[in-house]
């Protein structure tokens, strides 16, 4: 397993599929290889692969796994898949809200992919509603402070796109 990601991580894409497909033969039952896959996918473009590689994750006992669902929502927005998208990225929000101490990075892209699809589904008040579990999760460093007011910048620049010139 180890080999396919460093393999992918270079560009390496055949020879890591191939480690991959080699990987799943020897453990079939192996959650994190299935998320590995998914992540792989995800970074290939192949959305759909990504999204039955995270499932079949979550289907092996993944289903803890945060990281999981927050990349199931990420591949399932690039998939068009927006009710799914929102609903997996959520659950990681609300996974990530119970974590002691929570991952802010983490939070942050969760949440950009529930925003992303709550508001293509034209529900930005949903969309709104995440910012303070965003905010909650930020530690008190510079860097967290700018990476949460890009968020908000960019859910308002969204949001007025998506508004009606008056």
């Amino acid at each position: 397993v180890g080999v396919a990601r460093s393999q992918a991580a270079l560009g390496r894409d055949e020879e890591a599929e191939r480690n991959f497909r080699r990987a799943q033969s020897l453990l079939p039952g192996y959650w994190p290889l299935y998320r590995d896959i998914g992540i792989f996918h995800l970074g290939s473009a192949r959305y759909g692969d990504a999204v039955e590689a995270f499932q079949a994750a979550l289907a092996l006992g993944g289903d803890g796994d945060v990281r999981v669902h927050n990349n199931l929502g990420s591949a399932l927005l690039q998939a068009d898949r927006l009710e799914e998208a929102a609903r997996e990225a959520r659950r990681a929000v609300e996974d990530l809200a119970r974590e002691v101490p929570p991952s802010h990075a983490l939070m942050l892209d969760a949440s950009g992919h529930a925003a992303r699809a709550l508001l293509r589904l034209e529900r930005k008040d949903e969309a709104r509603a995440l910012l303070p579990a965003v905010s909650a999760t930020a530690p008190q460093d510079l860097a967290s402070e700018q990476r949460w007011r890009f968020f908000d910048l960019q859910l308002t620049r969204v949001e007025a796109e998506a508004s009606p010139v008056q």
